[in-house]
């Protein structure tokens, strides 16, 4: 990072930092916590002092992490013992570790602090701010290589990627993404802000994970159908439509044309824009995300940087409007592939409409776009825009399409009918690849990770394949699961056949890959999905945090109440 920035943006400063001022009464050392176990389930617990408002918890094998007002503190489960505090500037508003077991804590104040401290000791390591752009929003370290990256969000909807490595925080500059462009940044993208932003974690073994820098994922704010505009992020495209007739091609005019008094030609152009199997909606209010033109000059803006595909349709029908029947009925189609750069409108020359049949439905059927029929196509009623992005190279090499690509989530009408209108608005998410011992069917698939999103009342499950693409698992994604009651907490097993969900009534569901059950339920008519195996309530207050260990025979779960506590599954 720069040592003199512009407007103060980004400054280091050197902190002091020295266990709480009133560490001797809130946290002595070793400080004994109470705890007891139960019956019911299996169940040991640690509870934490009454006055500890905290605002997050993170739980390892033997260890828990709690942050809160103005402090963070390493909590031993073994000994039920606090063996280090750390004081922090403001309250705190982000809380991460960097691997399994734990190397580095990550934490960022609501006065825009970001510290990385050792996991060990609770040692700070680098502090600074992120002074004019308003409070932390999430803060990870994620490896690359031998290497770090400092991610960090804030509430003004920037995302900053710094160099860190070996405990140092480099000096070489910062990479942003965010709304408007400042002169403080080594290089950036703008025009668009950062909603929420996901390390994948990388299990190197059944135990073992980090957070990789390879691979992160980033919710915008851009929704398609998005505002037709041209700036530095959206592009378009600009594109003629011809039809083949006896060889000649001829433009694709529209409108009705008198031929006598009884015959009318009408002919109508409609098009539609297919990123991988879905129809983009590009305007509100439609069932099918096909569009009519008014001429055949077709131009569409608002489009996210990507590769798509133009599919066009052209009817021609003759009509009898004395006897009112359609004489006869000629259609065309044809498709052709287009890629969107930041901030430019494609000019993709001429699209050639050929012949494909006398029927709507004979040419639906028969116009085969990326592998699926034109009436196959998925039409979502919203699309989320995502930005996967590669910090290996950042942040002194940047180049769109290498180091950052747009990833586009399709938002069902069921999504939709049910109130979910932005991905971002979750309280949690996960996205994970597993290492080794994949689920059953995944391979046959295509999938390598899965994107876990808690909006609400409803888990959403995306399943990706390379490149973080939607595959095909025979349903329109995601998979939609309803837990009545708000998700406050998410846990993926390191093979990701069970997945944890910890609910606002205390409740603890553990969801399993149904095609690795023993006994596949024979009225489920596709079995690339998850399903919910057991619950438990093991509290009154919302769950905090869960870690499957042992195998997912044992689960270590906290609540907002200030209850650590063991779980048995197997009992």
């Amino acid at each position: 990072m720069r040592r003199c920035v512009i407007l103060g943006l980004l400054v280091i400063i050197i902190l002091q930092f020295l266990i709480l001022p009133s560490s001797s009464n809130i946290f002595p050392m070793n400080m004994k916590l109470t705890g007891g176990s139960t019956n019911v389930y299996g169940l040991n617990y640690i509870e934490l002092p009454g006055n500890l408002k905290y605002y997050s918890l993170i739980s390892t094998r033997d260890y828990a992490i709690i942050a809160g007002e103005g402090y963070i503190a390493k909590v031993n489960i073994n000994t039920e013992s606090i063996e280090r505090a750390l004081g922090v500037i403001g309250n705190v508003t982000s809380l991460s570790v960097d691997s399994n077991p734990p190397e580095w804590v990550t934490v960022g104040t609501s006065l825009g602090e970001v510290i990385v401290a050792s996991f060990k000791d609770l040692t700070p390591k680098t502090s600074f701010y992120v002074a004019s752009r308003g409070s932390v929003k999430s803060a990870y370290l994620a490896r690359v290589g031998g290497e770090e990256r400092l991610i960090v969000l804030d509430n003004m909807g920037f995302l900053y990627v710094m160099k860190f490595i070996r405990g140092v925080l480099s000096s070489g500059g910062w990479f942003e993404v965010g709304p408007v462009r400042h002169r403080g940044a080594l290089i950036g993208l703008y025009d668009v802000n950062i909603l929420r932003v996901y390390p994948t974690i990388y299990f190197k073994d059944w135990v073992a994970y980090f957070n990789s820098g390879e691979k992160i994922i980033a919710f915008t704010n851009v929704i398609l159908p998005a505002t037709p505009i041209v700036n530095s992020f959206l592009g378009g495209l600009r594109v003629q439509v011809y039809y083949n007739i006896s060889g000649l091609l001829e433009p694709s005019y529209t409108g009705l044309y008198r031929v006598n008094e009884n015959i009318t030609i009408e002919r109508r152009l409609y098009y539609g824009v297919v990123y991988e199997s879905i129809l983009l909606p590009l305007s509100l209010g439609r069932d099918i995300n096909v569009y009519e033109a008014s001429n055949y000059t077709i131009t569409i803006l608002g489009l996210p940087p990507q590769k798509y595909t133009i599919l066009s349709l052209y009817e021609v029908r003759v009509v009898d409007t004395v006897k009112r029947i359609i004489i006869k009925s000629s259609y065309y189609a044809g498709y052709k592939s287009f890629e969107v750069k930041p901030g430019l409108v494609t000019d993709m020359g001429s699209l050639e409409l050929n012949y494909c049949g006398s029927t709507l439905s004979s040419c639906l059927e028969g116009t085969i776009v990326n592998g699926i029929p034109f009436n196959k196509l998925d039409n979502p009623a919203y699309a989320q825009v995502l930005l996967l992005i590669d910090t290996s190279r950042l942040p002194e090499i940047y180049e769109y399409g290498v180091d950052i690509k747009t990833i586009i989530a399709p938002i069902s009408r069921e999504m939709a009918d049910r109130g979910i209108l932005n991905l971002a608005n979750h309280q949690v998410a996960m996205l994970l690849r597993p290492k080794l011992g994949i689920p059953t069917g995944w391979a046959d698939k295509g999938i390598e990770s899965i994107l876990a999103i808690g909006i609400g009342e409803w888990l959403l499950i995306y399943y990706l394949g390379e490149g973080l693409s939607l595959v095909d698992v025979g349903y329109t994604q995601p998979q939609i699961i309803y837990l009545g009651s708000r998700i406050t907490a998410l846990e993926v097993s390191p093979d990701s056949k069970r997945i944890y969900v910890g609910v606002s009534n205390g409740t603890i569901y553990k969801l399993s890959w149904l095609m690795d059950l023993p006994l596949i339920p024979p009225h489920i008519p596709n079995k690339a999905r998850y399903y919910m195996s057991l619950s438990l309530v093991v509290d009154s207050t919302p769950i905090a945090s869960i870690v499957e260990i042992y195998g997912g025979k044992l689960t270590l779960a906290t609540s907002m109440s200030g209850r650590i506590q063991l779980i048995n599954l197997e009992e």
